[in-house]
């Protein structure tokens, strides 16, 4: 067989191969644990009427190293958060009213611009799975938000009409639903974003993918 055939042959294998593999990495995120039930999340912010000059900011981004903003969106009082697929990534900025309506909404803000101001990559407002010793179905996280002002509303760079805000964050105010203490080894109460839910199915591929030329991942 020439040698041509061959290699183009191989390659053929090597493209089934990857595909096959993410395929069922994937399918394989997505199958929940035995014993084990899923329970839905709502992360909440509860004071932004508190600061009608400024503006939260969800980002969804896809998965993966590049992680391209999928959406942008405003964040509303007391609505549950949402970033669609369990893997995206989830980012919230603080920002001005007057940002947002120089650029005609929130779905049009840009993360990289300097007038938003990241404050967290650390909320999920995905659910998960927990087990089924425990009987929790729901969880509600309540987060307020809390922004410093300056000393002199002058200090701001942006001048003495501007918003006088220079950074804000937010903390955990509450987690409802919560249940009993457990006993010291049960950790069926354990609160579910202490919970590991299944590895990302691109965390597998690359690390195969890393594997077949001889790096670590």
């Amino acid at each position: 067989m020439p040698v041509r055939a061959i290699a183009g042959d191989k390659m053929k294998f090597v493209a089934l191969a990857f595909a096959l593999l993410l395929i069922g990495a994937i399918a394989h995120a997505d199958v929940i644990a035995p014993n084990t039930h899923a329970v839905d999340r709502c992360v909440m912010i509860t004071n932004l009427g508190s600061y009608p000059d400024i503006y939260l900011i969800a980002e969804t981004t896809a998965p993966g190293a590049t992680g391209k903003t999928i959406s942008m969106y405003a964040i509303n009082q007391g609505e549950c958060l949402t970033k669609g697929y369990k893997f995206n990534g989830f980012n919230v900025y603080w920002t001005t009213k007057s940002y947002i309506d120089s650029v005609g909404g929130a779905q049009s803000a840009d993360g990289n611009s300097a007038n938003m101001h990241l404050i967290t990559r650390d909320i999920n407002p995905y659910g998960g799975y927990v087990p089924d010793s425990n009987p929790k179905t729901n969880e509600t996280l309540e987060y307020r938000l809390e922004c410093q002002p300056y000393a002199d509303k002058c200090m701001n760079p942006a001048g003495c009409g501007a918003p006088h805000i220079v950074s804000c964050n937010l903390t955990l105010a509450s987690q409802g639903n919560e249940l009993p203490p457990a006993p010291p080894d049960d950790n069926s109460t354990k609160p579910l974003h202490d919970i590991a839910i299944a590895e990302n199915p691109f965390q597998v591929f690359w690390c195969w993918l890393m594997g077949i030329f001889g790096q670590k991942c």
